[in-house]
């Protein structure tokens, strides 16, 4: 079903993504076998789009081809990265360190990973209809952060990543910065649907991405660089395909 709603939290002025259409609850890999038109369809997507929407705050263009900001000296990129999700999203950065270090004990991965799998089983089974006691979940799963390496410690995390961006740290954790940069990528994302939809092309919003048949994906990309300088007035690169 695809018809989405745009959910606002607790004003017109933050949030509003698109949600609850049945493309989003899928898992990524199952998106990747949707057609459109019996055609085979790609998601070309914002390159590290909040990160470019705070360095847009302060007037700058972010070039995240040539200055990725996920890459910081000492860290994988997909721990960088797996944090700024939940960085960028924060108002309290104390709890925004905790939670990278208690993510990084390696007991309480092992809680975790115990209780991801017993859950899993859960569903499983009573989706059979069979009986199954649905796990208790950890104290700890709160502010949980998967994919953090063994023993990281979020205030040196946390430090590397305001050298990386000294221009834009005093953005992290503002009032209401999630749902402010939420709200600008889900009016970015409305523009680019709404032009697509008066080309008569078919796109399915992904967040900061939009699934179309892979013979409109260039079509898609231009609208989506469209969209985003008509709303913020600077440029930003589309990575071709998102896996």
């Amino acid at each position: 079903i695809p018809f989405c709603t745009r959910i606002f939290n607790g004003s017109l002025e933050l949030g509003g993504r698109f949600y609850r259409a049945s493309h989003l609850t899928m898992p990524s890999a199952h998106r990747q076998a949707i057609t459109i038109d019996e055609q085979p369809t790609t998601e070309p997507d914002y390159k590290a789009l909040h990160y470019c929407l705070l360095y847009a705050m302060k007037g700058i263009e972010l070039d995240p081809v040539n200055n990725d900001p996920y890459i910081i000296s000492g860290y994988d990129r997909t721990t960088t990265k797996l944090a700024s999700l939940v960085l960028l999203n924060s108002e309290n950065i104390p709890a925004f360190k905790a939670s990278v270090t208690k993510s990084g004990n390696p007991m309480n991965k092992m809680v975790m990973a115990q209780y991801e799998e017993n859950y899993a089983l859960w569903l499983k089974r009573t989706s059979q209809g069979l009986p199954f006691e649905q796990p208790r979940k950890p104290k700890i799963a709160k502010g949980f952060i998967f994919g953090m390496p063994d023993f990281i410690q979020g205030d040196d995390l946390y430090k590397s990543l305001v050298e990386k961006h000294s221009a834009i740290a005093d953005l992290f954790g503002s009032e209401s910065i999630g749902g402010k940069l939420q709200k600008l990528d889900s009016d970015i994302m409305s523009r680019a649907l709404t032009k697509l939809n008066k080309l008569d092309i078919a796109g399915l919003p992904v967040h900061d991405s939009i699934r179309c048949k892979e013979s409109d994906k260039q079509a898609v990309i231009e609208v989506m660089k469209d969209a985003y300088f008509a709303e913020i007035g600077l440029k930003i690169s589309i990575s071709s395909d998102t896996l």
